[in-house]
């Protein structure tokens, strides 16, 4: 028993480490749609059996269900990485507002100006 719980936490962390690496390398310079990502994810889940029941296959179920299981954990973790719209913020642009120039108004201030600077003079 403790034996089992120890490889499954072995090939979950092994799972994390091979995500963030591919993440970080491959992942985010790859711009694909969430939903293609999931269909991948659910045929990596469902033909291998369905082809090993259907062509009589026989397979190490040591070595081919646990790269099987940390296959579909990254491509599951990328889904669920593209539907938190990390890398689309990423993508978008800072919208900065600047503030609309007036000249009309330094040209007023300029007459004002003018106009304060006559009254002051006639008196």
């Amino acid at each position: 028993m403790w034996k089992s719980i120890l490889y499954i936490i072995l090939y979950a962390m092994i799972a994390i480490v091979v995500y963030n690496l591919l993440d970080i390398y491959v992942l985010s310079k790859l711009n694909v749609n969430k939903w293609v990502v999931l269909v991948i994810g659910l045929l990596v889940f469902f033909v291998p059996p369905i082809l090993a029941a259907i062509f009589k296959l026989t397979y190490n179920p040591k070595i081919f269900i646990p790269i099987q299981s940390i296959i579909l954990v990254v491509l599951f973790l990328w889904f669920f990485d593209l539907i938190s719209n990390k890398r689309n913020n990423k993508k978008q642009k800072d919208i900065k507002i600047k503030p609309k120039a007036k000249p009309n108004r330094v040209k007023n201030m300029n007459k004002e100006d003018d106009s304060s600077n006559k009254d002051n003079s006639s008196k």
